[in-house]
């Protein structure tokens, strides 16, 4: 199947569920051509994969007013979160809060290794943002985004990763 541009409908033009299959759903190319080229994913939705289920805490410190994290937490706490987007090179954006009782993280876009040792201690902080550069997705699609605990600085007490959301923005913008 060849890629033709979609039609544009006229306002109050009725439209079925036919043209939308014709436009739409039977021009892949054209999809894959548009896939959006940012994408944020909520903490507090992300799928938990190993350890604790994902517990929210209302606080106005935070924006958003708080954060979700896994509780209790532990070394190899594990989460992941979806998205559909294009190829091409992205900033990751982490949204948290930093304590005492907080763990160092590392983060995999669809397996494979992107930053690893991120470290979430540190005094009482809200509105933290951590950033991961050059992140690169080679084919426009769905890709999935997984943290994985991995241990804790010596001063900390627990190994909390309290996030409210992360985002990708291409390298770019």
């Amino acid at each position: 199947m060849t890629w033709t541009t979609p039609r544009t409908w006229e306002s109050l033009e009725n439209l079925g569920a036919s043209d939308l299959n014709v436009e739409l759903r039977d021009n892949l190319e054209h999809l894959y051509a548009n896939l959006p080229t940012r994408a944020v994913m909520w903490h507090d939705e992300a799928t938990v994969t190993t350890g604790n289920a994902l517990a929210y805490t209302v606080n106005a410190n935070q924006i958003y007013s708080g954060f979700a994290a896994q509780s209790a937490s532990a070394d190899g706490d594990t989460f992941t979160h979806g998205a559909m987007i294009a190829e091409g090179t992205y900033t990751l954006s982490i949204l948290g809060s930093e304590s005492t009782a907080s763990g160092i993280i590392d983060w995999y876009m669809d397996d494979v290794l992107i930053a690893s040792t991120q470290d979430w201690y540190d005094s009482l902080t809200y509105n933290v943002i951590k950033t991961v550069a050059d992140v690169v997705i080679a084919e426009g699609g769905w890709h999935v985004l997984k943290g994985v605990v991995n241990g804790k600085n010596a001063s900390s007490s627990a190994y909390d990763i309290r996030l409210t959301k992360y985002w990708l923005a291409q390298a770019s913008d």
